[in-house]
């Protein structure tokens, strides 16, 4: 597991994992609660109390690297948009994991891990990557990929919340939607 792990860093700090071009790291404060960049300590039992205590209906979590041009295509297309700005902090708790950077974590069960073990024990093997959650932080859903259709992402969340996630997939949904 040690060799694992730390071939799975040496990938990590190599930006191979799905990276691209080198864009600089915008904010977009209004899409995301809290961004693991812009904090002391990422605290997801506090995000997932906050979502309970607002009554969210999940949380959405958003597996970013720095220099992966997919994610910075989505945070200036998509997530740029002011009415799915609106739609998901609606709904969801949203929370940007940057985990191409070192900083201290809890998970939703208070223990103290460092990011790489937290994505390992998410099993995130890809970025983008976007992970529903319910407000228990249970998994309720997994976006595996880019995606900068405002509708499509839309969809999803409506989807992750509808009585189908047990009864049909995202494609079928999305085609129905149409």
């Amino acid at each position: 597991m040690e060799i694992l792990s730390r071939f799975f860093k040496f990938f990590l700090q190599c930006g191979i994992l799905i990276s691209g071009l080198i864009f600089p790291v915008l904010s977009f404060a209004q899409f995301f609660d809290i961004e693991s960049q812009t904090t002391q300590v990422l605290d997801l039992s506090a995000q997932k109390q906050l979502a309970q205590q607002t009554q969210k209906q999940g949380i959405l979590i958003f597996f970013e690297m720095e220099h992966c041009r997919f994610c910075q295509q989505m945070r200036q297309t998509v997530f740029a948009q002011t009415q799915l700005q609106q739609f998901f902090r609606q709904r969801f708790r949203t929370v940007a994991f940057n985990f191409s950077l070192d900083f201290p974590l809890k998970d939703f069960k208070q223990q103290s891990l460092t990011p790489l073990d937290f994505i390992m024990q998410q099993r995130i093997k890809v970025s983008p990557t976007l992970v529903f959650l319910d407000s228990e932080g249970n998994e309720l859903y997994r976006f595996i990929g880019v995606s900068t259709d405002e509708q499509e992402l839309r969809w999803l969340a409506e989807y992750v919340l509808s009585d189908k996630l047990d009864t049909m997939d995202f494609a079928t949904f999305k085609t129905l939607q149409r």
